[in-house]
């Protein structure tokens, strides 16, 4: 175990990467954590104007603003990007030719460079996380007198995002490991992890127009739910509870906090060993090009291919009442065959540049 940790392949990543984890500090800073305080000056505000109107407002406060919230979803988008980023920078140099040939020939294994840009990478979003939770913690108990809910809530926020984030991390190594272009690869990554819901999602859409289902049918339902299920941005999604009175605001709870916090885990796990296998075997002649390993090429075609001819039938179904379920057919077909034939064509000329 000691043998990974190689100081001068992790001073490497880290001199190279960290700048992007400043980034990420500032990403939660701008995306979540001023929202929340400009919200806690409005609650005091509140207090001075109408106290009544303070008294309902401040119930439930905190997870409202730090669970829910539309910023939620900026925070996740510039994460989302910012990881994907990060995982880029890391292997960006070593994706070039002449690079990558006298990274390999120095004197480490793979699975030591390897573990050098995991433990940097996880370094970084855990690093990331902890800033997060120092500021908010000030924060809260800065505030006390004005948050009816425990400290607790804020760790929670904390570590089933931070483990989020090191399982997609770990995700996304695996997809760099796959795949010869570190750029094409952080494209690519973010999207594979939203396939099975997005997919699903619009695969229903042609069941509902073809065999004339409606959306609260039970089959349509079902594959909404799977397709969350196996989406891993969705895990770490709390629930709303209905306020006891409609005077009073709702409250977000995470259920199943640890069993979340398993899994995330136990992903970021397999990730990492998946990834560091692929990473092994490597071959230096595939660097520059779309995949490492010619036996996805099927799958990425293929792939590529049923995305776009569903999202083309979805897109240009006509009317959403009543969609035009040939068009949506023949886009479906069209879709796929240019899809099929494009990301071939891309791949044959990104390996003519390499």
């Amino acid at each position: 175990m000691v043998g990974l940790f190689q100081k001068p392949l992790l001073y490497k990543e880290w001199r190279s990467a960290r700048w992007v984890g400043l980034l990420m500090v500032l990403g939660i800073v701008f995306s979540k954590i001023i929202g929340i305080m400009d919200n806690m000056d409005y609650l005091k505000i509140s207090q001075k104007q109408n106290h009544e109107h303070f008294v309902s407002a401040s119930k439930n406060w905190l997870s409202q603003h730090l669970l829910g919230g539309r910023a939620r979803d900026d925070f996740y988008m510039f994460m989302i990007i910012l990881v994907a980023f990060l995982a880029v920078v890391i292997f960006y140099h070593d994706r070039k030719g002449s690079t990558s040939s006298l990274v390999f020939s120095l004197p480490y294994t793979r699975i030591q460079i390897f573990a050098a840009k995991w433990i940097v990478g996880m370094g970084i979003i855990c690093g990331t996380f902890i800033i997060a939770l120092g500021i908010l913690t000030m924060f809260y108990f800065n505030n006390i007198n004005f948050i009816d809910e425990p400290y607790y809530i804020v760790i929670q926020w904390v570590a089933i995002n931070m483990f989020l984030f090191m399982a997609y991390y770990s995700g996304l190594m695996l997809t760099q490991a796959l795949m010869g272009n570190s750029i094409v690869a952080g494209v690519v990554g973010p999207i594979v992890f939203a396939v099975p819901f997005v997919v699903l999602d619009m695969l229903r859409e042609f069941i509902s127009a073809n065999f004339g289902l409606k959306y609260n049918h039970w089959f349509i339902e079902n594959m909404y739910r799977v397709g969350r299920v196996l989406t891993i941005y969705f895990l770490p999604d709390p629930e709303y509870v209905q306020p006891q009175t409609q005077s009073d605001y709702g409250s977000y709870v995470y259920n199943d906090f640890m069993l979340k916090i398993f899994i995330l885990a136990i992903l970021a796990l397999v990730f990492c060993l998946i990834g560091s296998r692929a990473f092994i075997n490597n071959r230096v002649e595939n660097t520059g090009n779309v995949l490492m390993f010619k036996q996805l090429l099927p799958v990425l075609k293929w792939g590529v291919a049923i995305c776009l001819g569903l999202l083309l039938g979805v897109l240009f179904r006509g009317n959403y009442e009543e969609p035009n379920v040939v068009l949506m057919d023949c886009l479906l077909i069209g879709g796929i065959l240019v899809g099929y034939l494009g990301t071939k064509k891309i791949n044959e000329q990104l390996s003519m540049h390499n």
